[in-house]
């Protein structure tokens, strides 16, 4: 029955996005996905696996319930990550919400983001290192 069909197709997109992967996992299917040219869902996971690479670097905490403002508040100490994760974030909603049909461009866009955030994190881990040094030997 109708019913039926859309019960299963309804566990079917639950299970889809409970996955539980990790940032790269999250790149591998983002990439899987361009190939096939399904951009928009490409972008979504590029995304997932920018906010799964926050959580792994312990610069924001990944909860899959957070909006994108509170990722964006909890990300106040760096301003380089922030900026990025607005752009990132900007784009997505734009081919995950809005009207725009998502490209090769859109995907590309996404993954230049991904790759521009990596300095940034490294400089926010030194500059934290750093002050968990100057607070353990009280400098």
């Amino acid at each position: 029955t109708k019913l039926t069909q859309m019960s299963r197709l309804a566990r079917a997109g639950a299970l889809e996005s409970e996955k539980l992967l990790n940032s790269e996992g999250w790149l591998i299917e983002a990439r899987s996905l361009a190939e096939r040219e399904h951009f928009k869902s490409a972008c979504r996971a590029a995304y997932l696996s920018f906010l799964r690479l926050l959580d792994e670097k312990d610069v924001a905490a990944f909860a899959p319930t957070k909006t994108n403002y509170e990722y964006w508040y909890q990300l106040h100490k760096s301003r380089e990550i922030q900026l990025i994760f607005r752009k990132l974030a900007d784009l997505v909603e734009l081919v995950w919400f809005g009207s725009k049909t998502a490209d090769r461009n859109d995907f590309e866009r996404c993954l230049q983001l991904i790759n521009s955030v990596h300095p940034a994190i490294e400089k926010l881990s030194e500059r934290n290192g750093t002050q968990t040094m100057e607070s353990e030997t009280g400098s």
